[in-house]
């Protein structure tokens, strides 16, 4: 795998962009492009660790196997995330930017079935694994718990994400649509409290 940028990039400056592109100490245009450093999330699975770099797949370290063993991919999540969150109180767990079946989509949330991070399956009625389309924002950053639901952080927005069980399993509600982040690493949480 790609360990991918250890800083993240802003489209400009030294080193950004095509090599002898246009001519020595011309000033280049600005440009929007944002190359971010390889970032992970992680999640408890009980007494194992879950985890997904930014735009890669999950990976599950079993800690029966010891510490000299690697984590491995799970196969039948989403192939690429932008990040994950472990639901606590219901076990799910939560890819945010999923691939949606088709293709990478940003703003796509995707849940395992409860305590089964195997099963994906989004047209099954008889598990509680799901997918839901969030509308106002061009990617997802993150997701806390805060005092009584999830948050789900995308560039512009805030979600609350509720357990309401079957057959949705999650209830989403835009808290407000000048709430996001900069960063996916821009929010921290202490004793609920999320800032």
């Amino acid at each position: 795998m790609h360990t991918g940028s250890e800083n993240s990039i802003i489209g400009l400056g030294w080193g950004v962009g095509v090599w002898g592109d246009s001519t020595w100490g011309t000033p280049r245009s600005a440009t929007n492009f944002l190359n971010m450093a390889r970032i992970w999330s992680f999640g408890r699975w009980g007494e194992d660790l879950v985890m997904a770099p930014r735009d890669g797949g999950i990976y599950v370290w079993d800690s029966s196997n010891g510490v000299t063993v690697r984590a491995t991919l799970i196969a039948q999540a989403p192939e690429t995330v932008k990040a994950i969150y472990v639901s606590p109180e219901d076990r799910h767990m939560i890819a945010l930017g999923a691939y949606d079946g088709v293709s990478d989509n940003p703003m796509y949330v995707r849940w395992c079935d409860q305590e089964n991070y195997t099963v994906w399956d989004q047209d099954n009625l008889t598990v509680t694994s799901g997918g839901k389309q969030l509308d106002d924002g061009n990617e997802l950053y993150c997701a806390v718990r805060g005092r009584n639901e999830n948050l789900v952080f995308s560039d512009t927005a805030l979600y609350a994400m509720r357990f309401v069980g079957p057959p949705d399993t999650f209830g989403f509600e835009m808290l407000g649509d000048n709430g996001g982040l900069a960063s996916p690493m821009a929010v921290g949480v202490f004793q609920g409290v999320v800032s």
